[in-house]
């Protein structure tokens, strides 16, 4: 389903504003390492110090935050939430101070009756039963924590105003639920391999063309320790974090696995742990030497110790001679590829073809029909690409895409055979239901967009723990 992909478009940006502009790599889960560093320092916005108390108190806000909307569950909350949904609010709540946004204790006390008791009269006795035994928190504390959400409220009102148009929501709902058909002509780039050659002197120039193509990235090395979820000594261990000076002292301490990276980049899997761009990214940020927080993982955390950094690099020619050779051989297949099928192109403008397969049998090519697919659907024979979903959903019946459409295995030429009509009744129907859906989408990154330029206004800086 469209949605689908416009979700995970929304995650990927979100990922990118939590790694880039709000990284953060304290986990709530080990807030007890943090215990003697209170008043330290641990981020800036603006003018304002952000201590590792006051974080803290962004953690809590943040789950009772989760705890209210899933109406008081005692489901596990992810660490990764919490951190994301305490910078959020950090954001937030310093914009909304300094644009002078009040919250009155009446507007605090119409919103917890609304809550709580929409059709009764306020019951104090269950009103503090249930903030102690379902949301574990105090009266007073709750009541600011109101407060602030109130005024996130009143700063979203005033920078946050989404509307959809028909065109929009029809749109929507047509990449949602449209379904077409294509025939398609292939000339795979492997295909040309024996067509090209490389002179003398050839690569090298290559190479100096595009060298960023061969840059190598920064890498770390780090040492690390995995603590699972049973281990009965996890709460001594990440007390003891705080008062040792590396790893090994740990290590030998809890009788514990010390294992060691070779050179890391930001998306290389670690033994043990697997893929989990967090860990990199974070020891990235760390001083030479540094330890880490505990940090979540799954079935557990890790703590680790950054030994060694790379900086990035261009590796000189001789060293990479061959890899040239391998990347030209490839752009070089790629750009014949293309060639043959721009000129294919022509014929078919040139000739009036209207039918793709006709085409194809009267130059001996081979082509392919499709079977209907939806817009986020994998295609048969060409695969999942959003772009190439674009490109073809936008197409006439028994249109032929007038460029090549160019993926990893090769160049395609490609036409609409057919497509399911709009159905005006069925729409009708669901308007309201996709009206919700891509109004929230909206919303979602109208507040995404707010919240990135907060940071850049705030010119956000975190400040990574120091050993004491």
């Amino acid at each position: 389903m469209f949605g689908k992909i416009r979700e995970r478009h929304l995650k990927r940006v979100l990922w990118t504003l939590v790694i880039i502009i709000i990284p953060s790599f304290i986990l709530w889960g080990g807030l007890s390492y943090m215990k003697g560093r209170q008043h330290q320092v641990l981020a800036q916005l603006g003018k304002k110090k952000i201590t590792v108390s006051d974080y803290k108190d962004y953690l809590e806000m943040a789950r009772v935050h989760q705890l209210l909307l899933e109406g008081g569950s005692r489901r596990p909350i992810k660490g990764e939430d919490l951190q994301n949904k305490a910078w959020e609010f950090a954001l937030l709540l310093w914009k909304g101070k300094k644009e002078k946004i009040e919250v009155s204790d009446d507007e605090v006390l119409t919103v917890i009756k609304k809550m709580f008791f929409p059709d009764s009269s306020f019951n104090k006795e269950w009103y503090f039963r249930f903030l102690q035994r379902s949301l574990r928190i105090g009266t007073r504390q709750f009541e600011e924590y109101m407060r602030n959400y109130l005024m996130i409220d009143k700063l979203y009102g005033k920078y946050v105003r989404v509307s959809v148009s028909e065109e929009e929501l029809k749109e929507y709902y047509r990449r949602d639920t449209q379904k077409i058909k294509i025939t398609y002509i292939m000339l795979g780039f492997e295909d040309f391999e024996d067509k090209v050659s490389i002179k003398e002197g050839e690569a090298e120039e290559f190479y100096r063309k595009n060298l960023m193509l061969f840059r190598e990235d920064a890498k770390v090395k780090i040492k690390y320790i995995v603590i699972s979820q049973d281990n009965e000594e996890k709460d001594q261990i990440i007390e003891a974090l705080g008062a040792v000076s590396s790893l090994d002292e740990l290590a030998k301490q809890f009788s514990l696995n010390l294992n060691e990276t070779p050179f890391l980049g930001p998306q290389d899997p670690i033994e043990g742990i697997g893929w989990e761009s967090k860990v990199n990214v974070a020891a990235f940020k760390l001083e030479l030497g540094q330890l880490s927080p505990p940090m979540e993982i799954k079935d557990g955390f890790v703590l680790f110790q950054k030994t060694d950094q790379r900086d990035a690099f261009i590796p000189p020619f001789k060293e990479v001679a061959e890899i040239v050779k391998e990347k030209l051989i490839q752009a070089k297949m790629r750009q014949r590829a293309t060639k043959e099928c721009q000129k294919l192109l022509a014929k078919i403008k040139e000739d009036k073809i209207q039918d793709l397969k006709v085409f194809a049998k009267r130059q001996d090519l081979d082509y392919k029909d499709t079977q209907f697919f939806g817009y986020s659907d994998y295609i048969e024979g060409l695969g999942l690409d959003e772009k190439v979903s674009d490109i073809l959903f936008s197409l006439k019946e028994r249109q032929i895409y007038d460029q090549p459409i160019l993926m990893p295995k090769g160049a395609y030429i490609a036409q609409l055979k057919s497509s399911t009509a709009f159905d005006e009744k069925d729409f009708d129907q669901k308007r309201e239901k996709y009206l919700a859906t891509l109004t929230s989408q909206t919303i979602f990154i109208a507040r995404l967009k707010l919240l990135t330029q907060i940071a850049q206004e705030a010119q956000l800086k975190i400040f990574p723990l120091t050993q004491q």
